[in-house]
C-alpha cells in the first residue's frame, strides 16, 4: 500500500489553494499569498544572518597568527 492510497479520503478535497494561517486553514488570497512570502523572506534572512554570526563567532574565538592579524587591521 502506497502512501497516497493510505491519505485517500483523510482530507476534504477542495476546489482552491487553501494555506494554515493562525492555526486554520483558509482559502488563499493574494493577501494570505502576501503575508506567507514576506514571512518566508523574513525567516530566510534570520537563517542568512545566523550563519553569518556563526562564522563571525568562530573567526573572533580563532587563535591570531601573524598572517592573521594584519588582515584584521
Amino acid at each position: 500500500m502506497s502512501y497516497a492510497e493510505r491519505m485517500e479520503g483523510s482530507f476534504p478535497k477542495l476546489d482552491r489553494a487553501h494555506t494554515v494561517r493562525n492555526g486554520r486553514l483558509v482559502e488563499t488570497t493574494p493577501e494570505v499569498n502576501r503575508e506567507v512570502a514576506e514571512s518566508a523572506m523574513l525567516l530566510s534572512q534570520g537563517a542568512r544572518r545566523a550563519i553569518e554570526m556563526k562564522q563571525e563567532a568562530r573567526q573572533a574565538a580563532a587563535p591570531v597568527t601573524p598572517g592573521r592579524a594584519s588582515q584584521a587591521a
